[in-house]
């Protein structure tokens, strides 16, 4: 699978398991799966609940990037028909977070294949 293929998989696979805010526990584990095959330096879990961050630290002193995402879900009933759709009663993605989660998770293949020599990238 390449790496579009494996980012489309991720937001499918986020769609159709959505969480609330303050649940988002299984979410959080997909992420850090997700995030595990791109090297990152380290991983913090949790940070303010059921959020992370996928750290990516580089040799020299420089810059610190963070780029932020959301999680969770909301308590409103999937009406959609794809194949993807929500398999939880009465909560979906309807803001959106699982397809900003696939972009930002996305950027840990770009990071992985740049030589950065110096500064820090965090995935919040």
């Amino acid at each position: 699978m390449n790496t579009a293929q494996k980012i489309k998989a991720l937001r499918k696979e986020l769609h159709r398991n959505p969480e609330l805010s303050g649940q988002e526990s299984a979410t959080a584990q997909r992420i850090i799966n997700f995030a595990r095959q791109y090297h990152p330096s380290r991983i913090i879990s949790p940070v303010g609940g059921n959020g992370l961050a996928i750290v990516y630290e580089f040799s020299g002193k420089g810059p610190c990037i963070m780029i932020r995402c959301e999680l969770d879900a909301l308590p409103i009933e999937e009406a959609n028909a794809f194949e993807h759709r929500s398999v939880v009663k009465g909560i979906s993605h309807k803001c959106g977070h699982d397809g900003h989660m696939a972009i930002v998770a996305g950027l840990m293949s770009r990071i992985e294949e740049q030589s950065f020599t110096k500064g820090k990238i965090v995935l919040l």
